[in-house]
């Protein structure tokens, strides 16, 4: 699942409903708007951890990724850069295609007000670096990407393989909030699901195809 909430403490019902009856293993959340005074038990979904990125320089923004407890990960530190509201981590679940030695999702969220081509620059440096240190690894890169930032992506989808699978609206008529991934033979077609409270946004589920 992949959700630009706009505030999710005010939505985590509703986000905590969608999450366990869909049984999802991951969940993706941008615009959270969390601070640090908002501790994880506030947010918390039973049976997942939770792994968060504030925005701290001012309001609004932020990401985080609830992970089902049964599957093992890793927060990827080293890719992390303070300018820049991604999220990386590292999946090993029990089962993995053949090929594939392990998953790294990245989380972006990419204000409308930013520059492009730092984030752009940003993103090819990590993508750079998962090929030499993760070899064999699938790679999830998903989030708000906003509108000027979408069009320039395909110098990622092409010099990594990634595809771009998200071919419907998520914001009014729109497609802001892609999904690229080397990944997506195993994967069913995204589809929209309705927005979390009064969110713009549209979330986008993905759901994992029959062996």
């Amino acid at each position: 699942l992949l959700s630009n909430v706009r505030s999710l403490a005010p939505k985590i019902d509703e986000v905590r409903e969608a999450i366990s009856n869909a049984n999802l293993d991951l969940a993706c959340i941008t615009e959270t708007w969390l601070r640090n005074h908002i501790h994880n038990n506030v947010i918390a979904v039973s049976g997942y951890n939770l792994v968060r990125r504030d925005r701290t320089k001012d309001q609004h923004g932020g990401v985080c990724i609830f992970i089902k407890d049964s599957i093992k990960y890793q927060v990827l530190e080293d890719l992390m850069d303070d300018e820049f509201e991604v999220l990386w981590i590292q999946l090993r679940p029990s089962r993995l295609p053949r090929g594939i030695t392990s998953i790294v999702v990245g989380l972006v969220y990419h204000p409308p007000s930013a520059a492009d081509m730092p984030m752009l620059e940003y993103l090819h440096s990590c993508l750079s670096t998962m090929e030499a240190s993760y070899p064999g690894c699938g790679t999830i890169l998903l989030g708000d990407f906003n509108k000027t930032l979408v069009k320039k992506s395909t110098r990622l989808s092409n010099g990594f393989k990634l595809k771009q699978l998200v071919n419907f609206p998520t914001r009014g008529g729109n497609m802001l909030d892609p999904i690229f991934t080397n990944l997506g033979e195993f994967y069913n077609p995204p589809t929209q699901l309705p927005a979390f409270g009064m969110s713009d946004h549209f979330s986008v589920d993905r759901v994992q195809s029959s062996p």
